[in-house]
């Protein structure tokens, strides 16, 4: 999102017209235009019809129905009311989707009046606005800012969040996590805005969510003791981080990890205080235990395996191993049909006397070049095998699950 920064040209003259064509992306008489530039499909356009097109509409209302229809493509995979927005890529792509944002908004419901600042395109402003009735969106970015307005039915303000007084209001804020090259930022400290500018937000508001990358690193973070820092994660993996303060955070100085699915928005959730101790197992055992990414991220595998059988296979490596079955959601478990050492001659002998064909190679810490073993290991049999290839002390083996 935007946060405090100006335009990508720095111009407010700029600016200003580049809104008032935006502003025109709703009239009756652009309708062809887009429809046109959604019957060209992705992903470019050729330079005569294009030229058409200019010649028509004009140079600026072609590039930006152009962008707003590419926008909207790629916004089908995180919004379900995608063919309505007004959206760029960019903010699509740093926006929260549907589910993520539902799930976070139902923190808020009830609680009165709703900041959201930084609010780029809205994602999480049109989510808040179905969970609470008075909801404003803040952005430095006038575009951004009208967006939000827009998609979400709300107030929009452009402003630096730095001017804002939140004292007796609930905020969002969603700081950028990328530079203006698009390379992105990792530490806490490096946000745009700062810590220097949300940490008094946090503070005065009564409760607070601040949306991070996956990656933070909690020990960067502070004040743990009195807040709550989430994990999400859903089907394509780790989707974002939250540190929620205030009266909005229910589990202080805990980590949780949440798993989202498209039939619920709330989830499975699980909360602990965090930490990587983690007793290791001696030998691999029956199973073999995946955690959660969201579980693991949010260093909740060791109170999570307290007092059953699951045990690391190595110091650090996350991936674990029981005589039984744990029949824990957190964690996908898989059967140890053989341990090997990890040589190629070896496990393909294996194979084909377990009529051995597709294999899914499996591996962490580059353990193995999993690339390399598909095409190394794949048989001609009919059973389909996964081989996760770890390393345990100073040997890398081969433990071969059904596939």
């Amino acid at each position: 999102m935007m946060g405090r920064l100006g335009g990508p040209r720095g111009t407010i003259g700029w600016m200003s017209n580049r809104l008032e064509t935006w502003q025109r992306m709703g009239d009756p008489d652009l309708e062809p235009l887009l429809a046109a530039a959604a019957s060209l499909g992705a992903p470019g356009i050729e330079p005569a019809q294009l030229e058409r097109l200019r010649a028509v509409y004009g140079r600026d209302e072609v590039e930006i129905v152009l962008e707003l229809t590419s926008a909207r493509r790629k916004a089908a995979a995180k919004f379900s009311a995608f063919e309505s927005l007004m959206c760029d890529v960019s903010g699509v792509e740093q926006a929260s989707g549907d589910l993520v944002a539902q799930h976070k908004a139902a923190r808020f419901q009830g609680v009165g009046a709703v900041l959201d600042l930084c609010c780029g395109i809205g994602g999480d402003t049109m989510a808040l606005a179905e969970s609470c009735s008075d909801v404003r969106a803040v952005d430095i970015d006038p575009v951004r800012a009208w967006m939000a307005g827009v998609n979400g039915g709300v107030e929009a303000r452009v402003q630096d969040v730095a001017d804002l007084d939140c004292r007796g209001t609930h905020v969002h804020v969603d700081p950028a996590r990328r530079q203006a090259d698009g390379r992105r930022l990792w530490r806490y400290a490096d946000l745009e805005p700062g810590p220097k500018v949300f940490e008094p937000i946090l503070s005065a508001a009564s409760g607070a969510a601040i949306k991070l990358g996956p990656g933070v690193d909690s020990a960067e973070l502070p004040e743990m003791d009195t807040r709550e820092l989430e994990f999400i994660g859903g089907r394509g993996g780790l989707l974002q981080a939250v540190l929620w303060c205030g009266d909005l955070a229910r589990r202080l100085g805990q980590h949780t990890a949440t798993r989202l699915d498209s039939s619920s928005t709330t989830g499975l959730s699980y909360s602990a205080v965090p930490t990587d101790e983690v007793s290791v197992a001696e030998r691999p055992g029956g199973f073999i235990l995946v955690p959660d990414p969201a579980l693991e991220r949010a260093r909740l595998i060791g109170t999570r395996i307290e007092g059953t059988p699951a045990r690391e296979l190595a110091p650090g490596l996350g991936i674990l191993t029981s005589d039984v079955r744990l029949e824990d959601p957190w964690f996908e478990e898989h059967e140890i049909l053989a341990t090997l050492p990890w040589r190629p001659r070896k496990i393909r002998e294996w194979l084909r006397g377990n009529d051995g064909g597709l294999v899914t190679i499996r591996s962490r810490g580059g353990a193995v070049d999993t690339d390399r073993a598909q095409l190394e290991l794949r048989g001609d049999g009919e059973q389909a095998y996964t081989l996760f290839g770890l390393r345990l002390a100073r040997r890398v083996v081969c433990l071969v699950v059904p596939g």
